[in-house]
């Protein structure tokens, strides 16, 4: 359990990390990158 809390930090830490340097996606970029996930 330990672990799994400890990469779900370090993904947390990512991701604040990418928000820093601007690397966001808007909601019309998420919804393109799941349809094409889900209906591939």
């Amino acid at each position: 359990m330990l672990e799994s809390q400890s990469r779900f930090i370090d993904g947390l830490h990512l991701g604040i990390e990418q928000t820093d340097r601007g690397e966001t996606l808007d909601h019309e970029e998420v919804r393109g990158r799941l349809e094409r996930l889900f209906i591939s």
